[in-house]
């Protein structure tokens, strides 16, 4: 089943022109969009993790492209690099859509990598 947002009901009553006028709203980006383009660009990632307390440390060296997508109404990010476990790099890749849902009034992401065949999302 598909999942999404809707305006159903928020336009009863309304006449034609500010029932565009509110879909012209929902769908163009807004302040929350310009305070995401502000991570648009390379990044340098360096990370250190622990699997357990005790345990020899993780180290991560990756890079980031942060890239507005849709007119600024989404951003992709690509993350790639290694992940040193144990003496052993290991390469790892990732993808992040995220954006600001003008329905909703919350940012939101939905995550992708190498290391794993599911997704995860979150709202915020």
């Amino acid at each position: 089943a598909l999942v999404g947002t809707t305006v159903a009901g928020d336009h009863e009553g309304m006449d034609e022109a500010a029932m565009m006028q509110t879909w012209m709203e929902y769908g163009s980006p807004n302040e929350h969009h310009a305070k995401m383009a502000k991570m648009v660009g390379a990044w340098d990632i360096a990370g250190t993790s622990w699997e357990y307390e005790g345990a020899e440390p993780m180290t991560s060296v990756m890079t980031s492209t942060f890239t507005p997508v849709l007119d600024g109404r989404y951003f992709v990010e690509e993350v790639e690099g290694s992940i040193d476990m144990n003496g052993q790099k290991m390469p790892f890749q990732g993808r992040n859509l995220c954006g600001y849902d003008n329905l909703k009034k919350k940012y939101f992401f939905v995550w992708v990598d190498s290391w794993m065949p599911g997704f995860i999302t979150g709202e915020g």
